[in-house]
């Protein structure tokens, strides 16, 4: 599960939703968002396929090619990804390629003296995971007579 700082005040920005269509309950307060969806709320957005959204549990589930931005270039894509308003977290699932920045500190001398134990662990590194690549095919050269220089 991600979470990040957030802005003062950002929690209680409103979400933006543009989709090809959207059917909310307002009663019940839940909706399902579909059709190349878009999401905003402060510096964070999420594109999805389909976003089923539940406000009183504060969480708006992200179904189908996610992918979801944070504003200082941290992004995520996942197939399927739950993003809870409240806390300003994201758990995503299904082949998760995500890039942020991890910050790490400088080692004190107190903290060398601990030992390996009680060291912070070193920066992962982070791979892109191998993508299926299609097959070329070659095809026949096709003559074109009027690029043939005869003269």
């Amino acid at each position: 599960m991600l979470k990040r700082a957030s802005r003062a005040g950002e929690q209680q920005e409103p979400t933006i939703v543009l989709a090809d269509q959207l059917d909310y309950d307002w009663t019940a307060e839940e909706g399902v968002a579909t059709g190349g969806v878009k999401m905003r709320q402060g510096i964070k957005r999420a594109f999805c396929d389909r976003a089923e959204i539940y406000q009183k549990r504060n969480e708006i589930l992200l179904l189908g090619n996610v992918r979801v931005e944070q504003g200082n270039g941290d992004w995520l894509t996942a197939q399927r990804a739950i993003y809870d308003t409240q806390n300003q977290t994201v758990r995503a699932e299904g082949r998760v390629v995500a890039k942020t920045r991890l910050e790490q500190k400088e080692e004190s001398s107190e903290q060398a003296s601990q030992g390996p134990g009680k060291r912070p662990l070193p920066q992962p590194l982070l791979e892109e995971p191998d993508y299926d690549l299609l097959p070329m095919r070659r095809f026949p050269n096709v003559p074109l007579p009027w690029l043939r220089n005869d003269e």
